[in-house]
């Protein structure tokens, strides 16, 4: 799946404000180095958008999903949405639960 921006929201909708309080903080530990412009946010939130099994292979297994940012104005506080994206999102493995193949192992002593 190709990755896409669905929505950008750059300035504060309540007071217009262009910079988020994680902006900020980045740019004070990152001011001068190649990283300064990197997209930063203060909250993820993800959804798995599929209704298939994630794709397994040497890399960690993945699925579609959408991928939210939320982060506060560096100037009146509020919280707000910065960015949607679409993209290929890890799903983490399952772990079997119960007991395991081969029984239980009792060392001796």
């Amino acid at each position: 799946m190709e990755e896409k921006i669905l929505v950008d929201y750059p300035k504060c909708p309540w007071c217009g404000h262009n910079q988020t309080l994680t902006q900020k903080a980045w740019l004070e530990l990152h001011g001068n180095d190649e990283k300064k412009d990197m997209f930063v946010s203060f909250n993820k939130m993800v959804a798995v958008l599929t209704d298939t099994p994630p794709q397994f292979g040497v890399t960690l297994p993945t699925a579609p999903g959408l991928l939210v940012h939320q982060d506060f104005c560096a100037k009146c506080g509020r919280l707000w949405t910065t960015r949607a994206e679409l993209k290929n999102l890890p799903t983490g493995m399952q772990i079997q639960s119960g007991p395991q193949p081969g029984g239980t192992f009792h060392p001796q002593r």
